[in-house]
């Protein structure tokens, strides 16, 4: 329909922890969806025993957050179609590795800017 927005996509890293609880609350109650990435999909039980209304706008995805590889598995599925893309990101978890990159085709700048 012609003058109506897409709903935002906030993505939640460490979904299930209190904080993630929260913030899946605060973007459900603003009106956006979610792509909530859990350590295993057991722990994404937590998820559906606090949220209660508006869970058909949450996609979980299991993902090892702490590797390289699980970040980047996460976005080949965005850009492969098989997951939404997000325009917000929100991390209640703890990344230690280099995003740099990640969303872009570029490589980073060999100074670090």
């Amino acid at each position: 329909m012609a003058g109506q927005q897409e709903t935002e996509t906030v993505l939640v890293i460490g979904a299930t922890g209190n904080i993630g609880i929260s913030a899946i609350q605060g973007a459900l109650h603003s009106r956006r969806n979610i792509l909530a990435i859990v350590r295993n999909k057991d722990s994404a039980t937590k998820i559906s025993q606090h949220i209660k209304e508006g869970t058909d706008r949450i996609t979980i995805v299991e993902a090892d957050i702490m590797s390289d590889e699980g970040v980047q598995g996460v976005v080949d599925q965005v850009r492969a179609g098989s997951l939404p893309a997000f325009q917000h990101v929100y991390s209640a978890g703890e990344y230690h590795g280099d995003c740099s990159g990640t969303m872009s085709n570029e490589e980073p700048p060999a100074d670090g800017s």
